[in-house]
């Protein structure tokens, strides 16, 4: 049982939550079963129905869209989804969801309060929750899909909340723009490729955005593909998402380091092949090529100098990962947003 807050980043009514059976980019191992009510910011409770009942249930690697709930959103309201989730036996799973804070969420009650009560505990923990709340807008909407890896995910930037989501690809969306993260830590674009369970997994997400913020590459690197290897790999996943009607952005790849990364000095790059093929991706990103919308410039927002293949001073605190300064610089450099 969790209660996740949410913001809405416009106007809309006839909002449905969309839950998903996926754990770490695959198909979970089982069924689970789902009820869930929405509540207003001043507390009124309204239930959630899913093809007329109460419960529904979502099949391995399934997505679960509930019947349109009856409520009206504003621009920049706060909202919460009450979500309890149940297996048919011991021994079975449900995939974990969003990291909740004090500041976005309380869980994890083993009763069910979907309709009443004070959820209290739990908080500081992944959680179950929707994968993405979606509604009829009123007026222009703008809604991101964000795929990738770790940096993307959020990995290392932990002191955003409760102001924005972690990543630098949250911090820049600001609260402007509705976004469903997707982004997997250890991901390799080779992993996102056709007919790869991580992809058949994640990808009907996409559906329901209009723009894609794509930083796959560097894990790539490290595992010492080419530069065409590369290349094709991340054409494919560009034209796949162009292909469903969304405008791609794909982010340049950011260094790799090991030593003490509180100076440039004492910091080492990671073998010269590798940071070559970093380089080679980065400038042909930069060109643009089809059938990318944009890029969005990550690299000079953190490296000392272009292709230097350093971390400005406390940028890192891994070598691979942006600190939250690094991740606030990040977002910085690529606004405002070309959406």
């Amino acid at each position: 049982m969790t209660r996740v807050r949410h913001r809405a980043t416009a106007g809309a009514h006839s909002v449905r939550f969309v839950y998903t059976n996926i754990a770490g980019g695959s198909v979970g191992p089982n069924p689970i079963t789902v009820k869930a009510a929405f509540e207003y910011s001043l507390g009124a409770i309204v239930p959630v129905f899913f093809n007329g009942s109460r419960t529904g249930v979502c099949a391995p690697g399934g997505i679960l869209v509930s019947d349109p709930i009856p409520v009206e959103l504003a621009d920049n309201d706060l909202f919460y989804s009450r979500n309890l989730v149940t297996v048919g036996s011991a021994g079975e799973k449900w995939p974990l969801g969003p990291y909740i804070s004090t500041s976005v969420g309380d869980g994890t009650a083993a009763t069910d309060l979907v309709d009443s009560g004070a959820i209290t505990g739990g908080n500081a923990t992944y959680a179950f929750g929707p994968s993405a709340i979606v509604g009829s807008k009123v007026g222009a909407a703008t809604a991101v899909l964000l795929l990738g890896d770790s940096i993307l995910q959020g990995l290392g930037d932990g002191s955003s909340e409760p102001t924005t989501d972690a990543g630098w690809g949250a911090r820049a969306l600001n609260n402007e723009y509705g976004y469903v993260n997707v982004a997997l830590a250890g991901e390799e674009a080779s992993q996102f490729q056709p007919g790869n369970a991580r992809r058949l997994s994640r990808l009907p997400l996409a559906r329901y955005c209009t723009h894609a913020i794509v930083n796959h590459g560097i894990n790539d690197v490290k595992a010492d593909s080419t530069t065409a290897q590369i290349q094709q790999r991340l054409t494919n996943i560009w034209t796949a998402l162009a292909n469903m009607g969304l405008k791609v952005y794909q982010s340049t790849l950011t260094p790799v380091t090991t030593g003490t990364f509180t100076t440039e000095a004492g910091q080492t790059k990671q073998t010269q092949a590798r940071e070559d093929v970093r380089i080679a991706v980065n400038t042909w990103i930069r060109s643009t090529p089809a059938p990318l919308t944009g890029f969005l410039e990550a690299a000079d927002a953190v490296e000392t100098a272009r292709n230097s293949g350093i971390w400005k001073a406390n940028y890192t605190t891994d070598g691979t990962h942006p600190s939250a300064t690094g991740a606030a610089a990040i977002a910085t450099a690529v606004a405002p947003l070309p959406f």
